[in-house]
């Protein structure tokens, strides 16, 4: 990407949408590219004297503490043509009709282009203008000397553009003394508007945070020359989060990869496209119960055009196999605790049950639903963190009754060997006093067995049969109670002091 001849600039347009009806946008690449002035002047039809298109307001205060951003349903193009800029020129003045007339030094000459949502480049030979058309699109140059026009979704930026999109110079402009965290907060706190309260920006910093996987060294000083601090790849994605904090829908970036070995380069671009990719998206931060239920009606193979986030869910109740759409909604299972689980047994519905299960790291309980066709190669599956298994649906008509031999099966399972809370249909009561023998890490076992005859007729029967018979075959200290509101089920506490 990077030559002794050629450096890039690349801008990322980029949104974030609040309505749940979104469209989907293309990721494109597209790039320009910039060579000496008679080249630029073929590519352009016309060039235009007329003042550059942008608006500048009179008050710098004011454009701060106004919250202004461009419309959110907008798809983020970026356009510009006949851009022309020359420096050092001196024009005619009636009062000083002596002095001679300089022509001045042409930087860009009637350049035309188009960005669209994603990723885009700028290519060309060191001098040749690409830091200079850079700054004119992201209005940072002097309108002196410029002319052309700019438009965004093909009108004219808003007057406040350049306070509302983002710009990474080639440069890091960050405290060394600060960690990455203290940085990113600092530009929030500088640079969000007055209305913005505290604790939206803390969301914010945290958010860019993980948006850019700085989680191991957030709170890891930057670094000096005198102090060692984070990477170089940490570094510079830490100066994109600091602009990524204002939530810019546009994104310019001047050679974000100098200075960087090609393995540190490679990641921050790998990074950026992502961003690029995953720019136009309604994240759902505060939803903690996801249900995702296939069926033929649903619109789940369309949820890439949608682009949903939910990266704070707790418990999922999710139907296999699903559209591999559906993982782009699931952006982070970190604090995932719970999941109940619909299976068809093909392989495709098992392999992303297992993905699944490696992605969340703190998964606590699986509960099967269904299970009445419950096939035995669910216990081949590895989770090292679920300790609670779950294979009674709320109808008994779809429990399956585990005989002997499925018992043994899920003893030796992985997800057998660290189970301590187990809920499960039994042919025969035998089975409980085997699974408590060679399961020595279950503390309780809740139970509905076939052989039960436990009825709401004979519920008034000052002896309950099968509790009796538990009662002989298992030590003292075991508690065995019927559940009083679900009277088929069983409940054994194995150790009480450690429940």
């Amino acid at each position: 990407m990077t030559s002794n001849s050629y450096k890039e600039k690349i801008s990322v347009l980029r949104s974030k949408r609040v309505s749940p009806v979104l469209e989907h946008l293309p990721v494109e690449t597209s790039t320009t590219a910039i060579t000496d002035d008679n080249v630029l002047s073929n590519i352009v039809i016309q060039a235009n004297d007329d003042g550059i298109s942008h608006h500048r307001p009179s008050k710098l205060q004011n454009r701060r503490d106004t919250r202004v951003s461009m419309d959110l349903t907008s798809k983020g193009t970026l356009s510009f043509h006949n851009i022309r800029y020359v420096v050092g020129e001196r024009r005619k003045n009636c009062y000083l009709s002596c002095i001679k007339l300089k022509s001045g030094k042409k930087i860009i000459n009637n350049v035309s282009g188009i960005f669209t949502s994603g990723m885009n480049a700028i290519m060309g030979p060191t001098g040749c203008g690409k830091s200079s058309l850079l700054d004119v699109l992201a209005d940072r140059k002097d309108p002196h000397g410029l002319s052309g026009q700019i438009f965004v979704d093909g009108c004219p930026p808003p007057p406040s553009f350049k306070y509302i999109v983002g710009y990474v110079v080639q440069d890091d402009i960050i405290s060394g003394t600060l960690t990455v965290r203290e940085n990113l907060m600092f530009s929030a706190n500088v640079r969000l508007p007055a209305d913005v309260t505290n604790n939206e920006r803390q969301i914010r910093v945290t958010k860019v945070i993980q948006d850019l996987g700085l989680e191991l060294c957030a709170d890891t000083k930057m670094g000096t020359e005198f102090l060692r601090g984070v990477s170089g790849g940490e570094r510079k994605r830490t100066c994109i989060g600091m602009e990524l904090v204002l939530e810019p829908k546009i994104l310019f970036l001047d050679e974000p990869t100098t200075g960087l070995d090609s393995a540190t380069a490679r990641n921050v671009m790998e990074c950026l496209k992502v961003l690029s990719e995953t720019g136009h998206y309604c994240s759902y931060d505060h939803v903690p119960i996801l249900s995702y239920i296939n069926s033929e009606t649903d619109l789940t193979n369309n949820l890439a055009l949608f682009s949903v986030h939910f990266p704070n869910i707790h418990h999922l109740n999710i139907h296999f196999p699903f559209h591999d759409n559906f993982w782009s909604c699931l952006s982070s299972l970190k604090q995932l605790t719970s999941i109940e689980v619909r299976l068809l047994h093909t392989d495709i519905a098992y392999f992303q049950l297992q993905k699944l299960l490696n992605q969340a790291c703190h998964l606590y309980s699986l509960n099967i639903y269904y299970s009445k066709n419950l096939s035995m190669r669910l216990f081949t599956l590895t989770s090292l963190s679920i300790r609670r298994l779950d294979f009674i649906a709320e109808s008994t008509s779809c429990v399956r009754y585990f005989n002997h031999n499925d018992c043994n099966i899920l003893i030796n399972s992985p997800l057998g060997r660290h189970c301590e809370i187990l809920i499960i249909g039994l042919k025969n009561r035998a089975s409980i006093v085997n699974l408590i023998n060679a399961m020595p890490t279950l503390r309780s076992l809740i139970c509905h067995c076939k052989d039960d005859e436990y009825t709401t007729w004979n519920s008034l029967s000052v002896d309950d049969e099968l509790i009796e018979w538990l009662r002989i075959r298992l030590p003292l200290t075991y508690e065995i109670s019927r559940n009083e509101k679900q009277t088929h089920l069983i409940r054994l506490w194995i150790d009480q002091k450690n429940v």
